[in-house]
């Protein structure tokens, strides 16, 4: 099994793993996430690793361009009204990464707080005028993988295949590969993450010609399950009235997805298994077999192998199932792609062809905001507040009470679980820097030999959490004061 973690959550493939011989930690990133004024139109992401100097202003289309002559400077074009033509600029020197404003109209702002200069630290969210980034200080980046992608870039793809995290575009490049074969999948993740729109994306990169066939395992009922997955002929019992083809045969030459897959009853089970060994399908009521052609795509939110282990899933359907198993992360791991999904939500709830708009609060909101339903709770936010805003401009009273709430804390977002554990980390890290600047005097070098790290991450680390060397050295001196005077 292999990971390739990206910030806050973790991508888990199998299959085809991603080593890491096959993967860089590259950084840093700049992620445009929303538009506030233009909301359907994400932005997208940009390596800054060749770069030392970005300049962020108005254009018509998101774009960047680049001087010949000089490869380390770089311009990004944002189409927002509020943007100003010349607008900010990330620098960077041997040590940080800067963000300054250039004398805005509408200023530029770190985590909340409005800054002429600032250094920036992984996570920070920048916005510039209605323009939400997120800077990301380092990413694990599969080899391959562009350091640039825009939306022009993403549109086409389906729904399900939309991501400008290099990890996840990673992962959804293998599924391409695996969709065209004929091995089945289990998806693997959170309530609401979009497992069954990844599914539709897999089938139409698969180009099988028959149907797409969705079936909730957990919502059949028991006595009829059977009947329903593989179908009956008439009179095979009471109430069967005609011949009924069943979920299976539907989806015969396309893909049959088994969606809370842990929840198939145990008889259902091993009939499935014979259909997939033998390719074949038996009728309730029937005594011949008819072939079927179909892809399995297995959906669950729970841990199959422990249902294996517990008894009440088979394990050698488990083993005909899990051909490619890939875990989807949470929404709240993919803030970098949020915009992505704001977009789909607005065109669907889109009246007259006339799409809503964010005032830049909701845009701050939407990004604070902890999602723990996922999509399909952003999904429904958006289209009552949509519904609510007079004007089409959805502002922070048009929002439901869970997401106003967390807007309500301007100091800091509401943070999930993954990212909790990342500020605890992070008070870790500032109280080993501490301990071992005291113990060494204040000698930064020494300090990083005994972190394994180089001198100039120590130094941005001690910036990042606000400590001053120079006070372990006057600790130092004033220690040996009396020892020198004796």
């Amino acid at each position: 099994m292999g990971k390739n973690v990206e910030g806050r959550g973790s991508v888990e493939i199998w299959g085809d793993p991603l080593r890491a011989d096959k993967a860089v930690n590259a950084g840093p990133y700049l992620f445009l996430v929303l538009l506030a004024d233009a909301p359907c139109s994400p932005g997208g992401r940009l390596g800054l690793g060749q770069l030392r100097r970005l300049t962020i202003g108005r254009g018509e289309t998101c774009c960047v361009s680049r001087a010949p002559d000089n490869p380390e400077s770089a311009q990004l074009a944002v189409p927002s009204r509020t943007v100003s033509s010349a607008h900010a600029r990330i620098e960077r020197d041997a040590d940080n990464v800067w963000i300054v404003d250039l004398g805005s109209a509408n200023g530029t702002w770190v985590n909340g707080e409005r800054v002429s200069r600032a250094s920036l630290c992984d996570g920070d969210v920048i916005e510039i005028a209605s323009a939400v980034f997120v800077y990301r200080d380092s990413l694990n980046v599969p080899v391959g993988v562009p350091a640039e992608r825009l939306w022009q870039d993403v549109q086409h793809e389906p729904p399900g295949f939309r991501t400008f995290l290099p990890g996840l575009e990673h992962g959804f490049a293998q599924l391409k590969r695996v969709a065209a074969s004929t091995t089945p999948i289990l998806l693997f993740g959170a309530t609401g993450a979009g497992k069954e729109v990844l599914a539709r994306a897999i089938h139409s990169a698969s180009g099988r010609s028959g149907a797409f066939a969705a079936v909730n395992c957990g919502a059949l009922p028991s006595a009829l399950v059977e009947g329903m997955l593989f179908g009956h002929v008439k009179g095979a019992f009471s109430g069967a009235l005609r011949d009924e083809p069943g979920f299976v045969r539907a989806a015969d030459s396309g893909t049959l997805v088994l969606d809370e897959i842990a929840d198939l009853p145990p008889a259902a089970q091993g009939t499935l298994l014979r259909v997939l060994q033998e390719g074949e399908v038996v009728p309730l009521g029937a005594t011949r077999p008819i072939r079927v052609d179909l892809r399995v795509i297995g959906i669950t939110h729970k841990p199959l192998e422990d249902y294996v282990r517990a008894g009440t899933f088979r394990g050698d359907l488990f083993a005909r199932l899990c051909g490619f198993k890939y875990q989807l992360p949470a929404l709240a791991a993919r803030r970098e792609d949020l915009g992505i999904f704001v977009a789909d939500a607005l065109q669907a709830v889109a009246l007259n062809g006339k799409q809503p708009v964010l005032s830049p609060s909701v845009a701050r909101t939407l990004l604070r905001y902890a999602w723990p339903y996922n999509i399909r709770e952003l999904r429904q936010v958006l289209g009552a507040a949509s519904a609510l805003s007079p004007d089409g401009v959805i502002a922070a009273e048009d929002l439901p009470v869970p997401a106003i709430s967390a807007a309500a804390d301007t100091d800091s977002p509401a943070l999930p679980s993954e990212l909790r554990e990342l500020r605890e980390s992070e008070c870790d890290m500032r109280d080993e820097i501490k301990r071992l600047l005291s113990e060494h005097g204040g000698n930064v070098a020494a300090v990083a030999r005994s972190m394994s790290k180089a001198s100039p991450q120590i130094y941005r680390w001690m910036r990042r959490f606000g400590i001053d060397p120079s006070v372990f050295r006057r600790e130092r001196r004033l220690a040996m004061e009396p020892c020198a005077a004796e």
